[in-house]
Order: C-alpha cells, then structure tokens, then sequence
C-alpha cells in the first residue's frame, strides 16, 4: 500500500509540475465569479487510529483492542457560489456558497487486541480489510469579495451534514459501522503578501491578485445517530451521540482561469457509545480518529 501510495504521489507532482509549466502566471488569478461551478478531483492517504476501551479492567492496557494503518482514499468535490447578497453597498456582501463531498478510502490496517474466552483474554494480532465512505453536504456564506479585486482576507461561516459509513473484515466476522452528524464552523481565507506580482509595473498597471489561497478551517458538532451491525453475533444496536469534532488547512494555486491545483490535510475525531447488550453480546465504548492527507486538481466551469 505504502509503495501505491509513493506511485500516486509522484505522478501526482509530475502531473502538476506540466500544468505549471504549460500556465502563464500572468493569467493565474483566483475566480470564483458569482454562478461559476467548480470540481475538484483529489487523492492521499486516510490515516485511521480506533480504539475501543475495556471499561471493566480486563486488560492490561486499558483497550480491548486498537487498530491503526495507512488507506488509500480518494475524495471527489462540487462547489456552487451563488449571486452575492448585498447590504448597504456593493462591496458589503455574503456570497453563499453549497460545496458536496465525497471521500472513499479502503485497505488494510493492523489489528493489536486480544482473543477472549470466558474471562481469559489472550494477546492477537492481526490485519483487517477496511472501507470507509464519507458524504458531505456543506452550506456557507462567505463575507468579502474573491474576485479580481479581492482583499487579502476572508471568512466562511458555515453547517455541514455529514454521513459516514466504516466496514471492516475481520478474521471471521464483518462489523459495520455508520453515523449521521450535523457540524457548524467556519474557514478563513488568506491571501498572502508575497504571491502578490505586478502585471504593468513599468507603466503604472495595478497589481494582480495572488494566484495563492491558503484556507484553515474548524468544525464542532453532534452525531445525530450512529449505529453498528454484526450479523455473525445478530447484534444491531445504536451506539450514542457523541461529539465530533474536524481541523483542516489547505493551500491552492490557480493555474489560469479554469485549472487549479491543491494539498492539504484534515483531521476528525469522534467517540461511540458502550451498546446494550443483544444475544450475550456488546459492543464497548470507542474512540476514532482520522487524518486525511490529499492533493488534487480543480476545475472550473
């Protein structure tokens, strides 16, 4: 998988590195006209870290077992700006904007826990098949303007709908996990002062925004519903409404008017709840995160 992944990686940077070259920078200006539709293909790696607690001090560690590893995953994104809304004057406006995401990522991860029998639990290690399913549904409004003549700076308050799905293959048995969750945040845009070029300089032209866009962005909220199925054992049971939480920053670089590229990173966390028990059996209380790394190809139409 690690050898995939380096693959992917290279051929990602030659990719970009030929677009680079074939671009004019003169020309490589952030648009996000009013009305304008934006795909962006990505790939990376999905780093999965799960554990689940041994709440009555069976074992020695304090975790019934715990599962970590690196997965390919892949993420395919729509944005939508919408007609600003104006307040006052035309350069007080909210531009809304509907972003949907879908992420996939799927291989194997390392399994560290133990085998139980009755009150014995021996040490196991293993590997687990895994695949995971995220969709997102994202509705913001952003302040300022990123047009032509747009500031450095700028704020994206926003609530995202998510959904998330997580089978896994163990040695004999298949779990299923999902949830449903609602988040609200916000993204900060920045511009920096060094990407900043003069297109006329020699006769007085005005500068020509950043072709650069660095965005951080932070989310809170709940998991609505969440649940988990094991057919082996015949347990289906809810597993909480927790909190959840997500981190991410990324940088962009616009090509020409259509083509940009990108990398970033983001992280999420989450806990599930002890379920009740269901033909002598129980599902303990977790604790998931996950760190996605990508990079990718936008564009605009």
């Amino acid at each position: 998988m690690n050898n995939i992944l380096k693959k992917l990686s290279i051929i990602g940077i030659k990719v970009a590195a030929l677009c680079f070259v074939g671009s004019n920078p003169a020309f490589a200006q952030i648009q996000t006209q009013a009305g304008q539709w934006q795909a962006q293909l990505s790939i990376g790696q999905l780093q999965q870290d799960y554990y689940e607690l041994d709440s009555a001090g069976q074992t020695p560690t304090g975790k019934l077992n715990t599962e970590t590893g690196n997965l390919l995953a892949t993420q395919l994104k729509i944005n939508k700006d919408f007609t600003p809304i104006h307040f006052h004057s035309y350069e007080n406006h909210w531009t809304p904007q509907l972003s949907v995401a879908l992420t996939h990522a799927l291989g194997n991860s390392d399994y560290d826990g133990y085998l139980q029998s009755g009150s014995q639990f021996t040490p196991y290690q293993s590997q687990t098949d895994n695949q995971i399913w995220q969709g997102d549904v994202r509705f913001g409004m952003r302040s300022g303007k990123m047009y032509d003549d747009a500031p450095l700076f700028a704020i994206t308050p926003n609530v995202t709908l998510s959904h998330y799905r997580w089978q896994r293959e163990l040695d004999e048995y298949q779990e299923k996990f999902a949830h449903t969750a609602l988040l609200a945040g916000a993204s900060v845009h920045v511009r920096p002062h060094f990407a900043t070029y003069s297109t006329n300089s020699n006769k007085g032209g005005s500068d020509t925004p950043s072709p650069v866009l660095l965005t951080a962005s932070a989310e809170y909220g709940r998991i609505l519903d969440s649940h988990i199925d094991v057919d082996k054992f015949g347990l289906s049971q809810d597993i909480g409404d927790a909190d959840i939480w997500r981190l991410g920053v990324q940088a962009d670089y616009q090509l020409n008017e259509r083509i940009s590229i990108n990398a970033g990173v983001t992280r999420q966390g989450w806990q599930y709840e002890e379920s009740e028990v269901q033909n002598g059996y129980v599902y303990p209380e977790s604790n998931s995160k996950q760190t996605l790394w990508q990079m990718g190809v936008g564009y605009r139409f």
